[in-house]
Formats: C-alpha cells, sequence, structure tokens
C-alpha cells in the first residue's frame, strides 16, 4: 500500500474516531472515572497532609524528641489515578476498536479495506 493511500485510511479513520457518539460517551466516562479517583486522592493528601500537621506539633510540644515527620506530596493526588489509567485506557482501546470494525461490517467498507 502506497503511503498516500495509507495516509487516506488513517485520516478517514481519525475523523470517524473524533465524529464517533459512542467514543465521545466512553470519553465523557472515562474523564468522570479519573475525577472521582482524583477527588479521592485529595482527600488522602489531606488526611496525610493533617498527620504531618500533627506530628510537627508533637515534636515542637517535645513529646517526641526523636520521632522525624516527612511531609506528603502533592502526587499522591495522582497516585489513584495510576492505578486506575491503565486499566481504562485498554477498555477504550477495545471499546475503540470494536465499534471501529462493526462500523465498518455494516457499511460494507469492510472488505475493500482489507
Amino acid at each position: 500500500m502506497e503511503a498516500k493511500g495509507l495516509f487516506n485510511v488513517a485520516k478517514k479513520e481519525f475523523i470517524d474516531h473524533i465524529t464517533s457518539r459512542k467514543i465521545i460517551l466512553i470519553l465523557a466516562l472515562f474523564l468522570i472515572v479519573l475525577a472521582i479517583a482524583m477527588h479521592q486522592g485529595i482527600g488522602d493528601y489531606n488526611k496525610r497532609l493533617a498527620s504531618y500537621k500533627e506530628q510537627i506539633s508533637q515534636i515542637e510540644e517535645g513529646k517526641h524528641k526523636y520521632m522525624s515527620a516527612e511531609k506528603p506530596s502533592i502526587l499522591f493526588i495522582f497516585q489513584r489515578m495510576r492505578w486506575q489509567m491503565p486499566l481504562l485506557g485498554a477498555i477504550l482501546a477495545i471499546a475503540m476498536g470494536f465499534d471501529l470494525i462493526t462500523r465498518e461490517k455494516e457499511s460494507r467498507a469492510l472488505k475493500s479495506l482489507l
């Protein structure tokens, strides 16, 4: 296949993906789940920050002389997203591939592409 023909097929598929309502719906669900994970991460970060402040106040009062407190990183917010992104990305890729094949089969263009 020539590069021009390959470019035309890739352009057609890209436009089909952008204009597909199914893919936009899947992307919206993807973003909602990631927003929930980020919200939970903010809660985890706030808990760790409160614990850090409590440890610092105990050190300053002299209750624990040899205790060291580690300040939580802002990256704790995104820690839950790190575990959910690969799973949701794989599901999104499978859904996009399935949608692509079924649409080509319904429009009877699958044989000509193959």
